[in-house]
């Protein structure tokens, strides 16, 4: 039977009462009960890879639920009979985390007629076992995290005059220093959430900058997707989405963790983070050019910078032309002694296009022949061509179809 309950705030099963944290949560904390469960559901789609365990396609919270593998509704003999033939303790209690996985709604529509004394519910009882104690382990640093921001919320309602609430403001900005020696940290808010600036303090040498650890990433595929994109904007610069879930608990409980400063979070909540924007520089002249086997100019498409990026290893920069079919993307690596510009064209489908939006676009491919290159340049100096690869692609049949493409758009 699973849990249909929608999302909420609150921690599985709290029975807890008083001021003092659930700091040391075990298995009868963490159990199953009828109600809000949003942290529970949250921390087995953590534990199962964002994954139903039925069909193990990927799922959302919102469409996922708690499922009992052994249905809480079975009789007290049945259970005896399940738990001999699993060879499940004796204590076995169906509501405990070694019981419970995430399910998609759809799954459990159809689940209902499952064959209990089965291999595959063993494998599913095994993976729910392991899977246990790191589950309470999640539980448990909400639970601290929960504490920190009730009591921060309980002081901040009583603020009573502008002053107080300066002094609150001025304790905020000294404590967030505590995040880095190297970093200066400033807070601010805007229409999409609060957000945290990282500038180095002027002290620093450049060889010493180096993001503080904010995140706790498990061996998961989502995970180590973040994991390496974290690693591209820090080379590059650029933009990731992390689920908050991941935000790491400060080692030190004298210091603030980034969940605590910026909490509470929902369990769908995410942060954007956004390192080594750079500004535009316009007066650099990028083209995608069309050249001739003789090298000689055939026609030229200007593209526009959209957005650059800097980051320890080099820079990228994103173009885009007026119509919006070809994006380029320029990645120049820097470190000395030698610098290595690799550039990208992609092109985007003609399909739902004004022709008027296309004009461009048909001036530059109405007179290709198959044997011409695809440049990109910067400053009339070029930067990229297919050519230059070690296994290059033959672009005739592809010119062509762009050709035979722009001979049947109807000119604006």
């Amino acid at each position: 039977m699973a849990d249909p309950a929608g999302p909420s705030s609150s921690l599985p099963g709290s029975t807890h009462t008083g001021t003092e944290p659930s700091g040391n949560l075990g298995v009868d904390d963490v159990r199953y009960r009828r109600g809000d469960n949003a942290v529970l559901r949250s921390a087995l789609i953590e534990q199962w890879n964002a994954r139903c365990y039925w069909c193990e396609q990927p799922t959302r919270f919102t469409d996922t639920q708690i499922d009992h593998i052994i249905p809480h509704t079975v009789t007290p003999d049945e259970l005896r009979d399940l738990i001999q033939w699993h060879g499940l303790p004796a204590e076995f209690d169906v509501h405990a985390p070694a019981n419970l996985a995430p399910i998609c709604s759809t799954c459990n529509r159809k689940k209902s007629d499952r064959k209990l004394r089965a291999p595959a519910v063993t494998t599913q009882l095994d993976q729910a076992r392991e899977k246990q104690q790191r589950l309470i382990a999640y539980v448990r640093a909400a639970a601290r995290s929960r504490k920190g921001w009730s009591d921060a919320v309980i002081a901040d309602l009583q603020l009573t005059t502008d002053a107080e609430a300066l002094a609150r403001m001025r304790l905020i900005a000294e404590r967030a220093q505590s995040f880095s020696e190297v970093w200066q940290i400033g807070f601010y808010t805007g229409p999409d959430g609060a957000a945290v600036h990282y500038t180095p303090k002027p002290e620093v040498a450049a060889d010493d900058i180096d993001l503080p650890l904010l995140f706790d990433l498990p061996a998961t595929d989502d995970a180590m997707r973040i994991a390496h994109q974290l690693d591209e904007i820090r080379d590059y610069g650029g933009e990731v989405i992390v689920p908050a879930r991941y935000l790491r608990a400060s080692p030190d409980s004298s210091k603030p963790s980034l969940a605590e400063a910026l909490g509470p979070f929902g369990p769908e909540d995410e942060l954007v983070i956004t390192a080594g924007l750079a500004p535009i520089d316009r007066s650099n002249i990028y083209q995608l050019v069309l050249v001739t086997a003789a090298r000689t100019l055939r026609q030229s498409l200007a593209l526009h910078p959209q957005r650059v990026t800097v980051g320890r290893r080099g820079l990228r920069v994103t173009l885009r032309d007026a119509s919006g079919v070809f994006g380029v993307f320029v990645q120049i690596e820097h470190p000395p002694p030698v610098t290595t510009i690799t550039t990208q064209l992609i092109s985007q489908s003609l399909v739902g296009r004004h022709p008027y939006q296309l004009r461009e676009f048909r001036t530059f491919f109405q007179l290709a022949e198959p044997t011409d290159q695809l440049e990109i340049r910067l400053n009339d100096q070029s930067i990229g061509t297919h050519a230059d690869t070690d296994d290059p692609v033959d672009l005739g049949p592809a010119l062509m179809a762009f050709r035979h493409d722009t001979a049947i758009i109807e000119p604006p």
